[in-house]
């Protein structure tokens, strides 16, 4: 799998004395060794998050071709958290937990498997629980809105992995951020600019193209810290910029109540008053919101604990 050139347009520096983090950037892309390599089950997987007609049978063939997969999707499945008995197939997954949370935690396995290799030597594990916390939340409040496809779901999980590039491949400059961010008080990306000439939502939103995610779901990691910013809200990529939206105000959501690495954008819990929440209101509901945001946290950290023990 070849990097297409398209993404050095996301990964353009705000000061000449950076462009070297662009090109650096760009040919760890391009080299297949750096790139998380999912499998063929998980690419097909993360495809079918792009459809709302997946069958049970379809879903169970394409997590199939995958052996590790399937059986650690199983294993899961079978946890104290999901089932009360021991689960033996993956039909009888599908079952017990139905379609949506047999393709949620088949897709959640898959990509953070793919990305141990990428450890952050700060808090690895407040990283993953604050990607879950943020993947159920976007699902859970974009189905306020419209029928839920799993790109939602995917959006969050994949929202911050530029960290995890910057981190792996630049780790001191990357920690230099971070001591940025909590001494004064403020988000990482906006270190990161300082520092690198760039952040993580761009870093994040080229990973996300070379590994061929939809447009709508690169868009939103790009855009999920300033969804306000035009480019969020083209009509190009067709949902005028709902999921980068969608995506900025459930990390807000997940910072007031599970925090992430820590120095990231200070939030209040007056949430009516966040320019995500103002967004928000563009588009119209079609379902009510019924949201139990420290439920979500405690059903991340379940979710959590049942994949450490896969």
């Amino acid at each position: 799998m070849s990097a297409s050139p398209e993404i050095a347009r996301y990964l353009e520096v705000n000061q000449p004395a950076k462009r070297w983090v662009g090109q650096r950037l760009i040919t760890i892309l391009n080299d297949n060794a750096c790139v998380p390599s999912f499998s063929s089950a998980v690419m097909k997987l993360v495809a079918l998050t792009q459809r709302d007609d997946v069958d049970t049978d379809e879903l169970v063939a394409v997590i199939g071709r995958d052996v590790g997969l399937a059986t650690n999707c199983i294993r899961v499945a079978s946890s104290a958290f999901y089932s009360s008995g021991t689960v033996a197939t993956l039909n009888e997954a599908v079952f017990r937990l139905g379609l949506r949370e047999v393709r949620r935690i088949a897709c959640s396995v898959g990509v953070m498997d793919r990305f141990r290799n990428m450890r952050l030597k700060v808090d690895w594990r407040g990283f993953w629980l604050h990607s879950l916390v943020v993947a159920r939340l976007c699902d859970r409040i974009a189905r306020a809105f419209r029928q839920s496809s799993g790109m939602e779901y995917l959006a969050g999980l994949m929202h911050d992995s530029g960290k995890l590039l910057l981190q792996h491949h630049l780790p001191q400059d990357f920690e230099e951020a971070l001591m940025r961010s909590w001494t004064r008080k403020r988000g990482h990306y906006l270190s990161e600019r300082e520092i690198f000439g760039l952040d993580h939502t761009q870093v994040g939103a080229a990973l996300c193209h070379r590994l061929k995610l939809h447009p709508q779901i690169c868009t939103a990691i790009l855009f999920h810290h300033t969804p306000e910013h035009p480019g969020a809200q083209r009509l190009l990529n067709g949902d005028q910029g709902f999921l980068a939206t969608v995506t900025g105000f459930a990390d807000a959501l997940a910072h007031v109540g599970a925090g992430g690495l820590g120095g990231e954008r200070k939030v209040t819990p007056d949430f009516e008053n966040w320019p995500e929440w103002g967004l928000l209101q563009r588009f119209e509901p079609v379902y009510g919101l019924d949201l139990d945001l420290a439920e979500e946290v405690a059903a991340a950290e379940r979710d959590l604990q049942s994949f450490e023990g896969q």
